[in-house]
C-alpha cells in the first residue's frame, strides 16, 4: 500500500500553460492589430509594422485627433511604447532602409496618420450607442405643477391679478394754421429794408474816407506860414 501511495505521488501533474502576451496593440480607436499574433498555440511576430509616436507634444496631440483619441482621456495615455500600425499610414510615407528588416516612417514630424472609413463608421456608431445609453440612464425631469393647478388641487382660489389701469391719453394740441405766404412777404420786406440800410451805410463810409483823404492831401500841399 505504501508503494502504491508513493508511486501515485510521484506522478507529475500537467503544467498549466500561461497565456502569452501578444505584445503592444495599435493605439488607433477600434484597431486590434498587435505586435504579435497567435498561430497554432504559439506566439508569432506579426508581419504588420508598428511605429511609435513623435516626441513633439503638438504632433502627439494632432496624431491623437487623427485616430479618434484624446491624450489623457478614457484611460488612454501616449507613452514611449505607444504605437500605431502601418494600416493608418499611406504606403508612400513608409519605407524600408537598404539591408534593413524593419519598416520606418519617412518623417514623423510631417507624416499624418489617418482613420479608415470602416473604422470611422465603427467609431461613430459606438459613440452614438454610448450617448444613447447615457440618455437612457438619465432620469426624466420631475414635472412641476403650475400655480393655477396647485390652487385647484388645494381648493384655494387663484389670486386674481388686478386689471391694468389705463391713463387717459391727452389729445394732441393742433396749432392754428399760419399764413406762410404772408409771413414770407413780411420777411422779404424786412430783408430788402436791411439791404438798403447796408448800402446807405457803406456809401456814407466811403464818402467819409474820401473826405478824410482829401483833407490830408490839401494840408500837405498848402504852404507853411
Amino acid at each position: 500500500m505504501a508503494d502504491s501511495k508513493q508511486g501515485s505521488s510521484e506522478i507529475e501533474k500537467p503544467k498549466r500553460k500561461h497565456k502569452q502576451s501578444l505584445g503592444r496593440q495599435c493605439a488607433a480607436y477600434g484597431c486590434d492589430n498587435r505586435t504579435f499574433k497567435e498561430e497554432g498555440g504559439e506566439r508569432v511576430t506579426s508581419k504588420i509594422s508598428f511605429f511609435t509616436f513623435p516626441d513633439n507634444a503638438n504632433r502627439v496631440k494632432y496624431w491623437c485627433s487623427c485616430i479618434k483619441r484624446v491624450n489623457g482621456k478614457d484611460n488612454f495615455k501616449v507613452t514611449k511604447t505607444t504605437v500605431l500600425c502601418e494600416k493608418h499610414f499611406r504606403p508612400e510615407d513608409i519605407y524600408r532602409p537598404p539591408g534593413g528588416t524593419k519598416k520606418r516612417l519617412s518623417n514623423k514630424e510631417t507624416v499624418i496618420p489617418y482613420f479608415t472609413e470602416d473604422e470611422a463608421l465603427d467609431a461613430s456608431s459606438s459613440s452614438t450607442n454610448s450617448n444613447t445609453t447615457n440618455l437612457k440612464k438619465q432620469k426624466p425631469p420631475a414635472s412641476r405643477a403650475s400655480p393655477r393647478k396647485k390652487c385647484r388641487e388645494t381648493q384655494e382660489p387663484f389670486p386674481a391679478f388686478p386689471e391694468p389701469q389705463q391713463d387717459p391719453v391727452a389729445e394732441p394740441e393742433i396749432e392754428e394754421s399760419i399764413d406762410w405766404k404772408a409771413k414770407y412777404h413780411e420777411l422779404l420786406e424786412e430783408h430788402n429794408l436791411l439791404k438798403q440800410q447796408l448800402k446807405l451805410s457803406q456809401s456814407l463810409k466811403f464818402r467819409l474816407i474820401d473826405h478824410v483823404m482829401g483833407s490830408e492831401e490839401q494840408r500837405k500841399v498848402s504852404p507853411k506860414v
